[in-house]
């Protein structure tokens, strides 16, 4: 009776490992294409999931907002529901992402850069975190890829520390493995 009691524990934690198991990787999974699909069908936009998009600050000129190294949330929003003050992520002239306050923004007829038709275009005026000086140039509204919500700091510096020791692992692992084979072959040339 106690064996057969056992047997059904392991059955029923084994279950459960595996309930566990596959209601993380299925939504990872679903993610992933997700992301894929994403960059797929449009390579000018970031791709998002369930519309954040996350981003690593590289610039060490930041305020006291954002640091270097910190992973930033920000949120999809209608440009026309930004405010004043609020910090968003939006492509620059050389096509990469910065993150800047707003400092006002203004609504014009214009013609839209990607449809080509004429519509209500806002403009955003801007400012570096890192200084009060504002931008020589505007902002237009699709160049928005969102507005700052969350951050988590220093995630690039764990980054960097998680694959100095992985690369040291596996460079340790790949020098035994060598030297095994190595052992190997000698043994058998003998």
């Amino acid at each position: 009776m106690d064996k057969k009691l056992k047997y059904k524990a392991k059955q029923v934690l084994s279950i459960i490992g595996n309930l566990i198991y596959y209601s993380i990787l299925i939504p990872l999974v679903i993610i992933a294409l997700m992301i894929i699909y994403q960059q797929i069908t449009d390579k000018d936009k970031i791709p998002n999931v369930f519309g954040w998009k996350m981003f690593i600050i590289l610039d060490e000129y930041m305020d006291d907002s954002v640091d270097f190294g910190d992973l930033v949330f920000t949120k999809n929003i209608d440009p026309k529901e930004l405010k004043q003050g609020e910090v968003i992520a939006f492509r620059n002239g050389t096509n990469t992402v910065t993150l800047h306050k707003i400092l006002d923004f203004n609504d014009k007829k214009g013609f839209d850069p990607k449809t080509k038709e004429e519509r209500i275009i806002r403009t955003f005026k801007m400012n570096a975190l890192e200084n009060e000086t504002e931008d020589t140039k505007n902002v237009i509204d699709t160049k928005v890829e969102g507005i700052l919500k969350h951050k988590i700091p220093f995630v690039r510096y764990s980054n960097t520390i998680y694959s100095r020791a992985t690369s040291t692992i596996f460079n340790n692992m790949h020098y035994s493995c060598n030297r095994f084979n190595f052992f190997i072959h000698s043994t058998r040339i003998r």
